[in-house]
């Protein structure tokens, strides 16, 4: 699996990887400070620990070496589970944020199928993809500063 999610890696965007680094952190940010988003994420991990809490006490009833089958819990089960939370977050729940992000950056794309509308005429009003009407790119302000 790419670090990166699948829209960053395409040619047609020209994004450096210092600049997809920066996307993803942004994203992410706008992605944590939705308190329904961070309820969920701290909600998985507790209900995780309570699951392994008592699996451990099922262990040790069970058998006689408790301790190493609890350590392979921890070690080996914990890393699997977060892949799978951060891969149900990045892949569900996260798109949305990422799309907004890159069209604040310029990126002509779909802010609700993630699109890349680069090639596709300014007089199309929606997304071939999905229907939506094209959001109009962010605006540059630039400063003249030869006006009186």
């Amino acid at each position: 699996m790419p670090y990166f999610p699948p829209i960053l890696s395409d040619p047609k965007l020209k994004i450096s990887k210092k600049e997809k680094n920066l996307i993803l952190g942004a994203a992410s940010s706008a992605w944590f400070k939705r308190p329904l988003n961070m309820i969920l994420y701290l909600s998985a991990i507790i209900i995780w620990a309570v699951c392994i809490a008592v699996a451990t006490e099922l262990l040790e009833d069970i058998t006689a070496n408790s301790r190493s089958y609890s350590v392979m819990l921890w070690v080996v089960l914990l890393p699997i589970y977060f892949f799978f939370l951060h891969y149900l977050i990045f892949h569900f729940g996260f798109p949305p944020y990422l799309y907004r992000e890159l069209h604040k950056r310029g990126q002509d794309i779909c802010l609700d199928c993630g699109y890349i509308l680069i090639d596709i005429p300014k007089s199309q009003p929606k997304c071939p993809e999905c229907g939506i009407p094209r959001t109009p790119l962010p605006t540059t302000t630039t400063t003249d500063d030869s006006a009186p």
